[in-house]
């Protein structure tokens, strides 16, 4: 049996359509493999720029939210410091209605 494909593919070797057709049948090949990969490379890069888009976003809603997060803060510590310190400073600022 392998005498056989081996004389086969002997002979098929030996005419020169046989071998301009592998020689083209590559040279499709590979430009069809080169234009898949470019495919995928674009895919790849697009889905990159994407999640960069996301992140980006992401950082700047983190950003506005640590903003309003430390102006709370801010006027909490404002208004603690504000306070009266106890029942005399209480009474004297109701009397000069300052409270």
């Amino acid at each position: 049996m392998l005498a056989g494909i081996t004389s086969l593919w002997a002979g098929l070797r030996a005419r020169a359509w046989f071998v301009s057709a592998l020689k083209w049948g590559g040279i499709i090949a590979s430009i069809a493999l080169t234009i898949l990969f470019q495919f995928k490379r674009a895919e790849r890069a697009a889905r990159a720029a994407g999640r960069a888009d996301v992140e980006s976003r992401v950082l700047l809603q983190r950003a506005a939210q640590m903003t309003r997060i430390e102006n709370a803060q801010r006027r909490m510590d404002q208004a603690g410091a504000d306070k009266p310190r106890g029942r005399d400073d209480l009474s004297a600022r109701m009397r000069n209605k300052t409270f």
